[in-house]
């Protein structure tokens, strides 16, 4: 079966007094499933960001980007991390170093592969430009989905939409979180971007992931010839 994004879920938190933020699936989620979580912050230096969830499974975060924003003083970041095969959970809850702004963005893919999943990676930041992010190399195969965040301070003062074609984005936390997440469903290799039109220039960060769809067993029944 192809790739599918079974369910997707965020929250996002102004100025929030802890250093954690969860957010719970709208159901739980199916064991053996890719569940995805893309976070963005903006907040003060020096950030490190884990992610784990009700099943206590430890994600590996895979793409990471920061850069400090001389004009309000603080760094914005995003991060992707993700569990592959993962069992059943009810919620997820991203760690970071300092609470502030945070925003978590939870996705559920189905019919990924269960063992190295990870393709490519990529991430991009910088003081004042429009922000997108691309993958360092072409995927490795055509079946694959890509997921992306994008943060950015001057985004929650124009409460940018964003839209790109093939694209599939949650911008509930624009004005909140300061950050967006979105991902799209592969089905050439290539080397692939997010940079979607109706953004704000400024300082921004980005990380995207791809993900790769398991391989499709044919059986084939053996055919006895008789002579």
């Amino acid at each position: 079966m192809p790739l599918s994004v079974l369910q997707a879920k965020s929250e996002g938190s102004n100025n929030t007094t802890g250093t954690t933020l969860a957010v719970s699936p709208t159901s739980a989620t199916t064991a053996g499933s890719l569940l995805v979580a893309l976070v963005t912050i903006v907040t003060g230096v020096g950030q490190v960001v884990s992610v784990t969830d009700s099943a206590s499974q430890a994600w590996t975060v895979v793409a990471s980007e920061s850069f400090f924003d001389s004009n309000i003083g603080a760094d914005v970041l995003t991060a992707v991390a993700y569990f592959a095969d993962a069992a059943s959970v009810t919620s997820v809850t991203a760690t970071v170093g300092i609470g502030n702004t945070v925003g978590v963005f939870f996705y559920e893919v189905g019919s990924a592969l269960t063992v190295s999943p990870l393709d490519q990676t990529g991430t991009a930041g910088t003081l004042s430009g429009t922000p997108s992010v691309s993958a360092s190399g072409a995927t490795s195969q055509a079946d694959e989905i890509v997921f992306a965040a994008l943060c950015s301070y001057d985004f929650g003062s124009a409460g940018d939409t964003l839209s790109q074609t093939g694209w599939t984005f949650d911008d509930s936390w624009n004005t909140t979180a300061y950050g967006y997440a979105g991902y799209e469903l592969l089905s050439a290799t290539g080397t692939p971007s997010c940079a979607p039109s109706g953004t704000s220039a400024g300082c921004y960060a980005g990380a995207l992931a791809t993900f790769k769809a398991a391989s499709v067993s044919v059986a084939v029944n053996p055919v006895v010839m008789i002579i």
